[in-house]
């Protein structure tokens, strides 16, 4: 398993930012308690596919390093609304995926998925799988979606999944019409994979 002062220059590559901007908020989440913790150096915690994910939530929707444990826990609220609108999946990944999952749950699943080789298995006939997760902000919601295509090229869903605030839940104030949407694919959720691999 990786250790944190692995995982924060890999993240760092694939999302193209500098390190720093994800050294800030990894410490602040660790110093919350966040994700896991331990010594430092050999010693460190091993990062879990959870860590990931929420270390991953964090540089993307944090407005401050300060500010990204409070962030982790507010996008931990977002809760699937599988079955309402855009949402599909097929029998393949209903065996390794929860449609009732949370976003950050689910998030920490598919990273999982790739440190276990399950998607490049679940895959290995097709092409390989496309994976886009978007972050909306300020008002948060997420959407994630897999695709996969047969050897003419085409594609197909085989998951696709809205996560939001529930109804009964207050929802954040926006004041104006712009939506920002941050976006990551299978790219760096299969790169933090391998990196829990070792």
């Amino acid at each position: 398993m990786a250790k944190l002062s692995t995982l924060v220059p890999a993240l760092a590559e694939v999302l193209g930012l500098p390190e720093p901007s994800v050294a800030l908020p990894a410490r602040r989440l660790r110093e919350a308690r966040v994700i896991s913790t331990g010594g430092r150096g050999p010693g460190g915690a091993d990062m879990t596919a959870s860590d990931c994910a929420a270390l991953l939530v964090a540089v993307l929707a944090s407005e401050s390093a300060s500010a990204a444990p409070a962030v982790v826990q507010e996008w931990r609220r977002l809760q699937s609304r599988f079955g309402e609108g855009r949402s599909r999946m097929d029998a393949g990944m209903a065996a390794v995926l929860d449609p009732s999952a949370g976003f950050l749950d689910q998030l920490s699943s598919i990273i999982d998925l790739g440190r276990s080789g399950v998607i490049e298995r679940m895959f290995s006939h097709m092409m390989a799988p496309q994976i886009v997760v978007h972050l909306g902000m300020p008002v948060r919601s997420a959407f994630i979606s897999i695709h996969s295509g047969n050897e003419d090229g085409e594609l197909s869903v085989v998951f696709m999944c809205e996560y939001g605030v529930m109804p009964d839940e207050p929802d954040d104030e926006q004041s104006g019409d712009l939506t920002v949407s941050k976006v990551i694919t299978d790219k760096t959720l299969l790169r933090l994979g391998l990196l829990l691999r070792t």
